[in-house]
C-alpha cells in the first residue's frame, strides 16, 4: 500500500477546510437576501422548500391587506401588517441560526449560485408583485384624493379613500367614481366622486332642496345644506328640478353637499359603463388648512 506523505497530507486537510470556509453560509448575506425577499436567505441556506413557504407566507399577509382592507377594522389590517413584518423577522433569524449551523460543512446545490438568487428576485419577488399590484390596480382596488368640497361632510378635501372596483351591482345611496361624461371626448377623462341618487326605471324630483324618489320623500341625513335661499326652477335646477326618469343603464347622482356639487341636476346621467367603482374607506386625510392629519378619519368606512 502507497500512502501519501505525512505533509502532503496535511496540506490536502488545509486546502479542504479553506474550500470549506469558502463556501460556508456568511450570516451577512443571509440578512441582505431576506431583506430583498423573505425566504430568499433560505435559499441561499439550501433551503429551497422553506423559502418558498416563507415567501408565501409574506406575500399571502402583504395581498390579504390590499384585498381585505376594503371590509376589515383598522386594527385588523394593523394585524396583518405585522404578521407581514414577523414573517420577515423569523426568515432572518432562521436563516441566520442556519447559517451558523453550515458554517464548516455545507454541501451547495445547484442552484447555490448568485445568479440563481438574483434571478428569483426579479421573477418571483419583483415580478410577482408587480403582476398582483397591476392586478388589484386595475381590478379590485384603486386609490383616490378627494379635490373638492361637494361631497362634504361626508368626504372632505384631503381625504385619501380606497375605491372597490368589484362591482356587482350599484344601488341608491353608494357613494361612486365614474369619468365626467362631458369629457368624452378627452384623452384624460376627469374622476367624478358623488353618491348615487337615482337607479334605472326611478322617478326623481326636487321641491324646495327636497329630494323625491318614485313620488316618495327621500330623508337624507348625510346632506347638508349651507345656502338658507331656494332658487326656482327658472333660475336652475339646484333647488327645483322637474320629475324625470332614469333611463336603463344610466344613474342619477349627487353631492352630499347639495348646495355646492355640481352633478346630474346641471349635466345630467351617469352611463354604468363609466362608473369605475365604489368608495369604500378613508385609508389617509390632510387637512391642508391646518397641516395636519385627520387621525379620526382614517380607517373609517364611507357610508
Amino acid at each position: 500500500m502507497i500512502s501519501l506523505p505525512k505533509k502532503d497530507r496535511v496540506v490536502d486537510f488545509e486546502s479542504e477546510v479553506k474550500k470549506s470556509a469558502a463556501e460556508s453560509r456568511k450570516t451577512w448575506l443571509v440578512i441582505v437576501y431576506s431583506l430583498l425577499m423573505p425566504g430568499l436567505g433560505q435559499v441561499y441556506n439550501g433551503q429551497l422548500q422553506k423559502g418558498l413557504v416563507l415567501f408565501l407566507l409574506s406575500s399571502g399577509f402583504g395581498l390579504a391587506i390590499t384585498l381585505f382592507s376594503l371590509g376589515l377594522p383598522f386594527a385588523v389590517l394593523a394585524v396583518f401588517f405585522l404578521l407581514t413584518i414577523l414573517v420577515l423577522i423569523l426568515a432572518i433569524v432562521d436563516g441566520i441560526k442556519t447559517a451558523r449551523k453550515f458554517k464548516y460543512n455545507f454541501q451547495p446545490k445547484k442552484y447555490n449560485r448568485p445568479v440563481v438568487y438574483i434571478a428569483i428576485y426579479l421573477v418571483v419577488g419583483l415580478g410577482g408583485d408587480l403582476l398582483a399590484s397591476t392586478y388589484i390596480k386595475h381590478a379590485l382596488v384603486r386609490a383616490h384624493k378627494i379635490p373638492s368640497g361637494s361631497m362634504e361632510t361626508t368626504l372632505l378635501v384631503g381625504d385619501h379613500i380606497l375605491i372597490d372596483r368589484s362591482l356587482d351591482s350599484i344601488s341608491r345611496g353608494d357613494i361612486v367614481v365614474f369619468e365626467f361624461p362631458s369629457d368624452a371626448d378627452k384623452d384624460r377623462p376627469r374622476d367624478f366622486i358623488k353618491r348615487v341618487i337615482g337607479v334605472p326605471g326611478d322617478k326623481i324630483e326636487i321641491r324646495d332642496k327636497q329630494l323625491l324618489v318614485n313620488d316618495q320623500f327621500v330623508r337624507e341625513e348625510y346632506v347638508a345644506y349651507r345656502d338658507a335661499e331656494i332658487l326656482a326652477s327658472k333660475v336652475g335646477p339646484r333647488d327645483n328640478m322637474a320629475a324625470l326618469k332614469v333611463p336603463e343603464e344610466m344613474y342619477f347622482t349627487m353631492g352630499d353637499n347639495r348646495d355646492y356639487s355640481f352633478d346630474s341636476r346641471f349635466w345630467g346621467f351617469v352611463a354604468a359603463e363609466k362608473i369605475s367603482g365604489r368608495a369604500a374607506k378613508i385609508y389617509w386625510s390632510w387637512d391642508s388648512e391646518n397641516s395636519e392629519v385627520r387621525w379620526e378619519r382614517i380607517g373609517q368606512e364611507i357610508y
